[in-house]
């Protein structure tokens, strides 16, 4: 963590990597790994399209967690509103991936639960959105499984409230 190059373990034990890709730098502890510090590095690539698509995918399946498009207020402390600006980030990025790799890879992109009131730290609506995301998924995934020609159009930047 402390020195770069961004690590990207291909090897080696499953658990600790995928522990290493969901250890939220000052949320969850940082993962040891080959004499490395190991964080979740999801700012900077949360999606990981390039990775894939430079390890030679040709086809990806991207279930992005989508953002707060409809909260009623502005997050009301310092955490909330870094995590909100980091989950705009996100997206972004992921959007600029998408329109950046859709000519050289089949990106199903599924649609994430929208609208969304609930904030990146809320974990406490987990089964309503595992639901709401399944139930989206499968009925996006029942035309034409899932291949539109703009992979994005339904995953842009928006709001639901007037631009909180």
């Amino acid at each position: 963590m402390a020195t770069p190059p961004v690590r990207k373990p291909t090897s080696g034990p499953a658990a600790e990597a995928i522990l290493a890709s969901s250890a939220i730098p000052g949320m969850l502890p940082p993962i040891d790994w080959e004499s490395r510090v190991l964080v979740d590095g999801g700012l900077a690539d949360n999606t990981a399209i390039s990775q894939a698509v430079h390890a030679g995918a040709t086809k990806l399946y991207v279930l992005p967690c989508g953002y707060p498009c409809a909260l009623t207020t502005a997050p009301g402390s310092v955490l909330g509103t870094v995590m909100q600006a980091m989950a705009l980030l996100v997206h972004q990025r992921l959007l600029h991936d998408i329109e950046l790799y859709t000519d050289r890879v089949e990106l199903i992109v599924l649609p994430p639960p929208c609208p969304l009131a609930v904030g990146p730290l809320d974990f406490g609506h987990a089964d309503e959105l595992i639901l709401r995301s399944r139930t989206a998924a499968e009925a996006f995934l029942a035309v034409d499984g899932g291949r539109r020609a703009d992979p994005a159009a339904h995953i842009g930047m928006h709001t639901h409230t007037g631009g909180h």
